[in-house]
């Protein structure tokens, strides 16, 4: 059941179709949210004799003509009851095109988005390696000058012994 609010424009197909018959006449009436309709003026008569039975005879021939005028209203209504019903479902249908074209639409920025995010990881790859070898350059030339200090230091602490061997043989 569609539980849409209904707007002004919306074609309203919520109709009650009545169906009143009596032995030999039917009426068919439309009830509407604002009106009652009548198919029309007199009522659709079926005479049955028993001439009737005899499928030969003119009484059989009137029978089936009123049962064919009172079967074809009936049609009528039940195809214009199915037209509404279509008309509703075909709206709801259209939707889903929509829907699928949006899925489409988000499936293909995923996709995007998915090759931005391994390019990105690999470029921040190549940048770490290169960073891992700048630093590796660094330690190495850390290593060497912590080495070069120890040696100066050992230079140092040699001619410093010599500085004072010098002034203590000038005292």
């Amino acid at each position: 059941m569609n539980k849409k609010k209904k707007k002004c424009g919306d074609n309203d197909f919520n109709y009650l179709y009545n169906i009143i018959t009596t032995n030999q006449d039917w009426h068919f009436l439309l009830y509407s949210p604002r009106k009652i309709f009548k198919a029309n003026d007199t009522a659709n008569l079926i005479k049955f004799f028993r001439k009737a039975s005899e499928p030969n005879s003119r009484s059989y021939q009137l029978l089936c003509n009123s049962m064919k005028e009172v079967l074809s209203v009936i049609v009528g209504l039940l195809i214009d009851k199915n037209l509404g019903e279509n008309a509703e479902l075909k709206q709801e249908n259209s939707v889903i095109p929509n829907l699928k074209n949006n899925l489409l639409v988000l499936n293909a920025k995923i996709a995007e988005l998915k090759h931005k995010n391994t390019e990105a990881l690999k470029a921040n790859e190549k940048y770490n390696e290169k960073c891992d070898v700048k630093i590796k350059k660094l330690e190495q030339n850390n290593a060497e000058l912590k080495a070069k200090i120890k040696e100066l230091k050992k230079n140092n602490t040699k001619e410093n012994a010599e500085l004072k061997n010098r002034l203590m043989k000038v005292e």
